[in-house]
């Protein structure tokens, strides 16, 4: 069964879960790798550009951002598609999910919702590795790829997490 006329699945991140958008891509993927094309061509004279892309950066954010600090913005926006992009690879694998990596990813979201950095060294899932080896190899998918949705679909920001 194809997924659409010309591919098995999505050429980045090799899932069948989502629509095909174009180009080969799922319209998880192609949305990303678009941007990530576009952030090449992204100056602080065209700051606009980036805007309609994303549409999670607020006109606002752009407005306050210096003329200085726009190359490390731009890297940080970059880094975070890539995040995404990996995450993305990461759902479709159909390998055996250790249970450390669910408490990692919970940590991550508690990071960015709560707003706590790495100079705070708060864990608030440290140890909960241990609830999770009851769960068998299916479980631990589905509770995975739900945490890893949470990541793929947050807002973007300007900001470093």
């Amino acid at each position: 069964m194809f997924w659409n006329k010309k591919y098995n699945c999505c050429r980045f991140c090799g899932g069948t879960d989502w629509k095909h958008k174009g180009s080969g891509y799922c319209i998880k993927c192609s949305p990303l790798i678009l941007i990530k094309e576009k952030l090449s061509e992204w100056t602080f004279e065209s700051k606009e550009f980036i805007t309609p892309i994303t549409k999670t950066i607020t006109q606002a954010d752009i407005d306050r951002l210096p003329l200085t600090e726009f190359p490390i913005k731009r890297r940080e926006l970059n880094a975070q598609i890539d995040a995404r992009l990996a995450l993305l690879k990461s759902y479709n694998q159909k390998t055996s999910i250790e249970p450390i990596v669910i408490e990692q990813y919970l940590q991550r979201i508690s990071e960015i919702t709560n707003n706590i950095n790495k100079v705070n060294n708060i864990n608030v899932f440290h140890g909960n590795a241990q609830f999770y080896a009851k769960f068998n190899d299916e479980q631990l998918s589905v509770i995975l790829k739900d945490l890893a949705l949470i990541l793929i679909n947050r807002r973007f920001r300007l900001i470093a997490f």
